[in-house]
C-alpha cells in the first residue's frame, strides 16, 4: 500500500474493516430493536398487511437516514483526527478552525 490517503481515496482501505467490532451494549441494543421490530411486523402482517408493508417502508426509511447520520460522524471523527495530528506535527492549534467548522455546518443545517 502506497500511503493510507491512496488506500482509502482508491476504496483499498475501509474503516470497518479495521474496527475492532461494536461493544456488546451495542450489540444487545440492536437485537432488541429488531427483535421488537419483527414482533410488530408480525402482528400487523396478522391484522392488516398494507400496514406491515406500511411499516417495513418506515424502517426502510430509517436506515437510510442512519447511514447518511454515521457518514457525516465519520466526515467530522476524521477531521478531528486530522486536526489533531496538524496540532501534533507542528505544535498548532487548529482549534479556532474547528470551531469555524462547526459555526459552518450549523449554518447549513
Amino acid at each position: 500500500m502506497e500511503s493510507i490517503i491512496r488506500a482509502i481515496y482508491n476504496g483499498e482501505l475501509d474503516a470497518g474493516d479495521l474496527s475492532q467490532g461494536y461493544s456488546e451494549a451495542f450489540r444487545a441494543s440492536k437485537k432488541a430493536y429488531w427483535d421488537y421490530a419483527a414482533g410488530f411486523r408480525a402482528k400487523l402482517e396478522h391484522l392488516a398487511p398494507s400496514l406491515a408493508e406500511e411499516f417495513q417502508e418506515v424502517l426502510g426509511a430509517d436506515l437510510d437516514y442512519l447511514y447518511y447520520e454515521d457518514a457525516d460522524i465519520f466526515v467530522t471523527g476524521f477531521r478531528l483526527g486530522a486536526k489533531l495530528m496538524m496540532e501534533v506535527l507542528d505544535g498548532s492549534s487548529p482549534r479556532k478552525a474547528f470551531s469555524a467548522d462547526q459555526d459552518e455546518k450549523e449554518a447549513d443545517g
